[in-house]
């Protein structure tokens, strides 16, 4: 995604580039070679300073995502993979709670059941949203780190839903929820 912005930065700077250096010099001179030369000149200029910019900031884009997400920014790789994962670390009760919070929160309901999530299906098999989120919690339960993001994907009732989130304070905070 970074690439395409820096051709569309670079391609845009060459297009302002050659329209700058065109209408400068045909207002000046009011010879059309000569303007046209101009806008060349002023193209392979507006590329190069744009692609300059594209590279800068499209770098300092993926840098800060990067560390947003505890990703190493040249491998992007993990940097603290979930290894204080433990089995069952919550129980019916913590569980209980992130369904309230989601449950509580109509925002969150309509982030979360967007029909674009694909999860209809999954909420009629289970016979509803709380049965279905108190479901896919605890079959995701031993899989989520005790503190920190997570994403990880959860086999519920032969559907694989992708749970986002954290766990905060012993709390399982869900982003968001989807069947890809």
């Amino acid at each position: 995604m970074e690439r395409l912005l820096v051709w569309e930065v670079a391609l845009g700077g060459g297009a302002a580039g050659y329209a700058g250096g065109f209408i400068s010099t045909f207002i000046q001179t009011g010879n059309l070679g000569k303007a046209h030369s101009a806008g060349i000149e002023g193209a392979k200029s507006g590329v190069l300073m744009g692609g300059a910019i594209g590279t800068t900031t499209g770098a300092y884009g993926g840098y800060k995502y990067a560390k947003s997400h505890n990703l190493d920014p040249w491998t992007g790789k993990n940097l603290a993979p979930n290894k204080d994962v433990a089995l069952n670390q919550f129980t019916e009760s913590a569980i209980g709670q992130s369904v309230e919070l989601i449950m509580s929160d109509p925002n969150k309901l309509n982030h979360i059941f967007d029909p674009k999530h694909n999860l209809s299906p999954l909420v009629k098999n289970l016979g509803g949203i709380e049965n279905m989120l108190s479901t896919t919690l605890n079959n995701a339960n031993g899989h989520l780190p005790s503190s920190g993001l997570f994403e990880i994907p959860v086999n519920v009732s032969g559907y694989n839903v992708t749970v986002r989130g954290n766990v905060s304070n012993g709390i399982i905070r869900v982003g968001t929820m989807y069947i890809p």
